[in-house]
């Protein structure tokens, strides 16, 4: 029934008469549920194809290292360094198979097909089809996205709750008339658009920013008294789950915007002693922040551009331009469904571009809008197409999606090609296949520190949280910057804890720094123990010597 109630097609696309390609509506019309289940089957599938049994980023080990410490201390452990949900959602899993990173990443391709499942029943009837499913099975099939599915990063995740969020919301809007505004008659419901965008927040801190999408938009309308109900909604659910925080954990507890706000305000983030960020810093980081994930990383998604590709101030224009006409043509026509969701993209990815520093700009941070700005830039050519439909606007919109559809095909096909020899050896039992040989000497160190160090030996090092998981749960003790020049200062931060060894490795510069400005005034200050490789690729234990 519900699929069924979903195939109604709003007013806007029941002009048959100026509709492009109504043949071809027609049809997707009769098979996109169907479709849509062979599209999500089929993206499992090279999901599990492209699978990445292995851990490189920080935040990645960090996630699951978090979550040990929660499954072992549930309420004597607080994670600070982001939003808590995610981290605590794996404490279940690792609390029943222990650190098993298969298991854990597998995880991420439940969350993406379930996120793309929502993402169907969200929109599909308030999209033209011929819109909404090339930016459907783009979304399913793309390279980043599927390889973020075996990731135990909060992407899968939060795309899930965001396609949940817009599935409540939407179907919320659906129970008022567009002249009437009563929200005391469904309090539960709007009470459910609360709890939905707490869940939001509680994954990603940038995620408050939908709060402000879906005010602006109602102001946008003039129903101030459903902006007034949402706002107390998320409101009320900010005041239980900061009420539950302080009775449960305490003084453990602290803002989950804390730790990442004062690296927001930094000038350098890993640099404490850059000082605060000012106004004109903050509009040059925009500025730079939407070229680099509008010319570069969002058309990387795409396949339209190469990895770690430089900004262009021309494609960010282009592309810019395109998702406001789009948005401009959703108000135009009173697409009031599309209309938040467009507005969600751009508030919350505007607030992602002032918050984030430049030197972040990793892909994933965009990826998480890739549906809405296709769906966006699709429907504001369409759009165009009914009022002025010509053979060029047909040809370009033809091209357009069928050239984006072939490239993300061809490209995951291509990436689960390469990636099927170095899934095999990892499942096989070699955890170190796929590595390149620094980090796989890296990560043979912290194992090796693991299993012939005594227990209470304490290794400092780049990766702590990756090399907590190679070393089977040992705890190591992070250097993430060298935040001072004085010497004295640098050993005390390593005395404190009682740091009694040190990695040295070839992947970053950061611990080379460390050690050599304490060196030149206490030489011998580190003696070699161990060492994993030869030349570039090695990576090397040291036991510290204190000098006093």
């Amino acid at each position: 029934m519900a699929d069924k109630k979903q195939s109604k097609q709003p007013k806007a696309q029941s002009r048959t008469s100026s509709q492009p390609f109504a043949k071809t509506e027609q049809w997707l019309s009769g098979i996109s549920v169907p479709l849509m289940y062979w599209t999500i089957g089929i993206g499992v599938l090279f999901a599990m194809l492209i699978f990445n049994a292995r851990i490189l980023e920080t935040d990645n080990g960090l996630y699951i290292e978090s979550g040990y410490y929660y499954a072992q201390n549930f309420f004597g452990y607080y994670f600070t360094s982001s939003a808590a949900l995610y981290v605590m959602f794996l404490a279940l899993p690792i609390a029943i198979f222990g650190i098993n990173v298969l298991l854990l990443k597998s995880l991420s391709i439940l969350f993406y097909a379930a996120g793309l499942y929502f993402l169907y029943r969200s929109f599909r009837g308030k999209v033209p089809n011929v819109v909404f499913v090339p930016a459907f099975i783009i979304t399913a099939l793309n390279t980043t996205i599927l390889s973020y599915a075996s990731l135990t990063f909060t992407e899968s995740f939060y795309m899930m709750l965001q396609s949940l969020f817009f599935f409540v919301f939407l179907n919320q809007l659906g129970k008022e008339s567009v002249e009437t505004e009563q929200p005391r008659k469904n309090i539960k419901g709007w009470l459910s658009v609360g709890l939905a965008l707490i869940l939001l927040s509680l994954t990603k801190n940038i995620a408050v920013a939908a709060v402000g999408a879906v005010v602006l938009y109602f102001l946008f309308y003039r129903k101030y008294k459903n902006a007034v109900v949402v706002v107390g909604s998320y409101a009320l659910f900010w005041g239980i789950t900061e009420l539950l925080k302080r009775m449960l954990w305490g003084d453990l507890a602290g803002s989950q915007y804390g730790g990442q706000s004062k690296m927001i305000l930094l000038k350098n983030p890993y640099d404490p002693n850059s000082g605060q960020e000012t106004i004109s810093g903050f509009v040059d980081r925009f500025f730079g922040n939407a070229q680099i994930f509008l010319s570069s990383r969002f058309m990387e998604i795409l396949g339209l551009r190469g990895e770690n590709s430089q900004p262009d101030l021309v494609v960010t224009i282009i592309i810019a331009a395109a998702i406001l006409f789009g948005v401009v043509r959703m108000i135009k026509n009173k697409e009031r469904s599309l209309l938040v969701m467009a507005l969600y993209a751009v508030v919350v990815s505007l607030a992602t571009f002032i918050a984030l520093h430049t030197s972040w700009g990793q892909t994933r941070y965009i990826m998480i809008f890739t549906p809405f700005f296709l769906i966006i830039i699709l429907y504001g050519v369409y759009d165009l197409m009914r009022t002025s439909d010509t053979p060029l606007l047909r040809m370009i919109f033809v091209v357009l999606v069928a050239g984006l559809l072939g490239l993300n095909i061809i490209t995951t096909m291509n990436a689960a090609s390469t990636n099927l020899p170095t899934l095999q050896k990892n499942l096989s039992g070699d955890a170190f296949a796929g590595y390149p040989d620094e980090w796989a000497n890296y990560l043979r160190l912290s194992q090796w520190c693991a299993d012939s160090l005594e227990s209470q030996s304490l290794v400092a090092c780049r990766k702590p949280s990756v090399s907590f998981i190679y070393g089977r749960g040992k705890m190591f003790q992070g250097i993430y910057n060298v935040p001072s020049p004085d010497p004295d200062t640098l050993l005390q931060q390593l005395q404190r804890p009682g740091t009694t060894h040190i990695i040295l490795d070839n992947i970053a510069g950061t611990v080379y720094r460390y050690m050599t400005t304490v060196e030149k005034k206490y030489p011998g200050t580190f003696v070699p123990v161990r060492q994993f490789g030869y030349n570039q690729s090695a990576a090397y234990l040291f036991k510290i010597n204190y000098p006093y």
